[in-house]
């Protein structure tokens, strides 16, 4: 069987898993699975009627981490619309409209989850 993902390759991509199973415990639609040989899949908005709405491929693990850090920060600045009201407005807008509390415990965030990727990242 062709390989289209390495173990090698897998195991990176288990630990960028790792790295936001904070957000992947909290989101509770989002699944991410080790598909080895062919790819890490990014599965989302499940429902019982029709399955997963959404399937994404990884073959990388900078991909993966990419692809999970743009979702978690969708789902962040959504949930900050909501909560201020503005969850109507395009995500850039939510964005320059939150609070100052809140940007910065979004940039901490974020740069959390960049300094624990970096961290593994170094040892590959």
């Amino acid at each position: 069987m062709r390989e289209y993902i390495t173990r090698e390759e897998c195991e990176h991509c288990r630990q960028v898993k790792e790295i936001f199973s904070d957000y992947l415990e909290e989101c509770r639609d989002t699944c991410v699975t080790d598909a080895y040989p062919f790819a890490y899949v990014v599965l989302e908005c499940f429902s019982r009627k029709d399955g997963f709405d959404s399937q994404k491929c990884m073959y990388t693990a900078s991909e993966l981490f990419d692809c999970l850090m743009e979702l978690w920060e969708c789902r962040y600045l959504f949930l900050k619309g909501v909560e201020n009201g503005t969850e109507e407005r395009p995500y850039a807008e939510i964005r320059t409209l939150l609070t100052e509390g809140q940007r910065r415990e979004m940039e901490e965030r974020r740069g959390d989850y960049i300094q624990k990727y970096e961290a593994c990242a170094g040892d590959w």
